[in-house]
């Protein structure tokens, strides 16, 4: 059975088009190495999005170990909110890591405000871009 509020929000199905790249880096802080994931846009704006769930250390353990090819995908994308009955709340945005032995892990925009910076240049791209077939 189809979800009644899922009509009433949308998922933006082609976010994955205005970005250039998505790279896990580490830095050094005050505080320590921080690990994260910059997303460089088709305009060279940069979205940081937090690595909290320590992707960047498994992704260093498979590489130590000699495997390779264990990121199957990686894409910016938006994503119902569903409740615990089931229902959808919301869309949130995130970047969608998927591995080859099956496991998703999903990286969050560091601050709330790289939320509406993403809507506006996705806005901006499929106005100005989108429509004339040009990147």
């Amino acid at each position: 059975m189809e979800n009644v509020k899922e009509k009433e929000f949308k998922l933006r199905e082609d976010l994955n088009e205005i970005v250039e790249s998505i790279k896990l880096k580490t830095r050094k802080t005050s505080f320590g190495t921080l690990s994260e994931c910059i997303v460089k846009l088709y305009n060279g704006e940069e979205i940081i999005f937090s690595d909290r769930n320590k992707l960047y250390d498994l992704f260093r353990s498979f590489i130590i170990t000699g495997q390779n090819g264990f990121v199957k995908s990686k894409k910016l994308v938006d994503e119902f909110k569903v409740d615990e009955e089931g229902n959808v709340t919301g869309v949130y945005t995130c970047v969608k890591y998927e591995l080859a032995n099956g496991e998703v892990y999903r990286l969050f925009p560091k601050d709330y405000s790289s939320n509406t910076m993403i809507k506006n240049y996705y806005d901006f791209y499929v106005k100005n871009y989108k429509k004339e077939g040009k990147k």
